[in-house]
């Protein structure tokens, strides 16, 4: 029988969030949209490049969205973090499917960081720092978009310290 774990931690998908860094970093392709419009409207006539030139921005920009929209949500259901007695399991992945088993004696550091829009929204970013991390790559472990972030903070926190005293005895 799989014993389950003492916490689990999983993002939320936030669609108000989630819009506004979609129009944040697809800014430079709607900018260019638009100005591929006003050019061609100017060059070739009102009549001429109006309707189509509207058709294809406009197909551009919601097929963009959308994909953006569902790809995130995917891979926000699939992404988790399981802490158990002995252990923490990160689970990952929309095309490559990752999972990778932490023990508590390699975790140096726990994380928090909140970037401008995270914090609005009341989330953060959980990021385990573990004995092999080196600032680049993946030895560490991190879960953004994480909900009440500071309350899980605390949690995972009392978790390490109390698998912590039990190893010390």
């Amino acid at each position: 029988m799989p014993t389950l774990p003492m916490l689990k931690v999983t993002p939320t998908f936030n669609v108000r969030l989630m819009g506004i860094r979609l129009l944040l970093r697809q800014s430079m392709l709607l900018i260019s949209l638009v100005g591929f419009f006003v050019v061609s409207l100017f060059n070739a006539g009102f009549r001429q490049v109006y309707i189509p030139s509207l058709v294809c921005m406009l197909v551009v920009i919601v097929g963009w969205a959308a994909g953006y929209y569902l790809i995130n949500q995917v891979t926000y259901r699939r992404r988790a973090l399981h802490f158990y007695g002995n252990k923490v399991e990160f689970l990952d992945g929309f095309f490559n499917k990752q999972r990778k088993v932490v023990s508590y004696k390699n975790i140096r550091e726990v994380v928090v960081e909140q970037g401008f829009l995270q914090e609005k929204f009341n989330m953060g970013t959980l990021s385990l720092i573990t004995a092999a991390h080196s600032g680049v790559g993946s030895s560490g472990v991190k879960l953004t978009d994480v909900e009440n972030i500071n309350e899980i903070y605390e949690q995972v926190r009392r978790i390490c310290a109390e698998v912590e005293a039990n190893e010390a005895e």
